[in-house]
């Protein structure tokens, strides 16, 4: 594998910006300065198929109590914005769809996605109330286009809820998250802030550690 100094810069995953410099300690990452993402090499990416059977390795099952305590930091955080009846879709829902469920029990409308285990997209225009990610955000290889899709698919008023880890007050060095060879790009509250404008939406809040909202205008 080549030194980190080898590779040549990359745009932003985040904001495309050619402000990227490579992360003290971190060999293939890379911090831009406009946005505040850090943000793997593309060349230091995992091949396709090595990337999904790690995916299919991971362990989601609905019946965990763990994982469901896990998730319910997002569903308290976003429930209390939504009407009965809500229409929601959960993207990159993964093998064991959880967080669904969970908001089905809170009298939500349901569909789910993912990239390999339910491949089917929602059919286009604005029909969804929110919109979730868990622990999605980070495996996005083109981030602003995709959230800028999913903006797409919000009515107005909607709502983005996200949960992923930030970069904010860590060691990105040694931080454990950036291990994850599947985990592409890394946001701080900044980051979240910067995404929010560029997609025209209120400024995000900030929930814990780890549960960012970012609801779409009304009009």
């Amino acid at each position: 594998m080549p030194a980190s100094s080898s590779l040549h810069p990359e745009p932003c995953a985040l904001c495309l910006s050619a402000r990227a410099t490579e992360c003290p300690g971190a060999p293939g990452f890379f911090h831009c300065a406009q946005c505040d993402a850090r943000f793997l090499h593309p060349s230091r990416r995992l091949p396709a198929a090595e990337e999904e059977a790690r995916y299919r390795s991971h362990n989601n099952d609905p019946a965990d109590a763990g994982y469901r305590l896990f998730l319910n930091p997002l569903v308290e955080a976003l429930a209390p914005m939504l009407a009965a009846g809500a229409q929601g879709l959960d993207f990159g829902c993964g093998p064991g769809p959880l967080l669904a469920q969970m908001f089905t029990e809170r009298g939500c409308v349901m569909e789910t996605y993912d990239p390999i285990f339910q491949s089917r997209l929602p059919a286009g225009g604005a029909r969804f109330d929110f919109v979730t990610l868990s622990e999605v955000a980070e495996h996005l290889f083109t981030p602003l286009a995709d959230f800028r899709q999913l903006a797409g698919w919000l009515k107005p008023g909607g709502w983005l809820g996200i949960m992923t880890a930030l970069t904010d007050q860590v060691d990105f060095a040694t931080w454990y998250y950036r291990r994850d060879p599947t985990h592409v790009v890394f946001y701080s509250r900044r980051s979240f802030e910067w995404l929010a404008r560029s997609l025209s939406f209120s400024p995000p809040t900030f929930h814990g550690e780890r549960v960012i909202l970012l609801q779409k205008p009304l009009c």
